[in-house]
């Protein structure tokens, strides 16, 4: 598919996005999880979709949305109901 050193990042991107989506749904560390995996479908797009066009099944489409969740997530952070929102909670007491 063109990825740079697919021996590395082929094993980094399956643990960021299992355990990324994982942090992210629970709430820890939620903005690192999240600009990781916004992270990973930018370079989703430039190296693997692009070339494929804008719509599904191969294009950019999926990946772009699922780039704007993880970016949106990253820039608004967690949720109220996170154990990030839970941990600072408990700072400030």
């Amino acid at each position: 598919m063109g990825a740079p050193l697919p021996g590395i990042t082929g094993p980094m991107m399956a643990f960021l996005e299992t355990f990324g989506g994982i942090e992210v749904i629970v709430g820890v560390l939620t903005r690192l999880a999240a600009l990781g995996l916004a992270m990973d479908m930018l370079g989703a797009m430039v190296i693997v979709h692009i070339k494929n066009g804008f719509f599904i099944p191969t294009g950019i489409e999926f990946v772009l949305a699922l780039f704007a969740g993880a970016a949106a997530i990253a820039l608004m952070g967690p949720g109220s109901n996170s154990v990030d929102a839970l941990l600072a909670a408990r700072r400030k007491r």
